[in-house]
């Protein structure tokens, strides 16, 4: 083959790639829409009393002061003594107060916020020992 055409083809081919390269970046930049910047919002508390009285959710905001939140509730069951509130229903991870709890963020398809998930904390129980007589 010749020299020039050797040289045209590998040029053309170069520009080719240059092109599928910026249109990537244009595309790809396209795609992605920038977030909406998103402070403050507010997540619903659940309460899983496991079988002590229901208590409603609260709703907690995220951007309050420490001050402003109220104390998380402490729920009643018939003979026995509440233990505390627990991330899980296995009672590994204690709830130490309302503001230790971190919110966790919905996010749509691209990774931008929407909200913040619900959180479910659980009871924990022990017996009450009877009252000596």
């Amino acid at each position: 083959m010749n020299k020039k055409i050797i040289i045209i083809i590998v040029s053309v081919i170069m520009f080719l790639v240059s092109v599928g390269i910026i249109l990537g970046i244009i595309i790809s930049k396209k795609r992605r829409p920038d977030c909406t910047s998103i402070s403050g919002g507010s997540f619903n508390l659940v309460f899983d009393t496991n079988g002590g009285n229901p208590l409603k959710t609260m709703r907690v905001c995220v951007a309050c002061s420490p001050d402003s939140y109220d104390e998380l509730p402490t729920p009643e069951k018939d003979a026995y003594q509440f233990s505390g509130w627990y991330y899980d229903s296995g009672f590994k991870k204690k709830v130490e107060s309302i503001v230790s709890i971190q919110p966790v963020a919905n996010t749509d398809k691209n990774g931008c916020f929407k909200s913040y998930k619900d959180i479910k904390i659980y009871a924990k129980w022990s017996e009450e020992a009877e009252e000596s007589k």
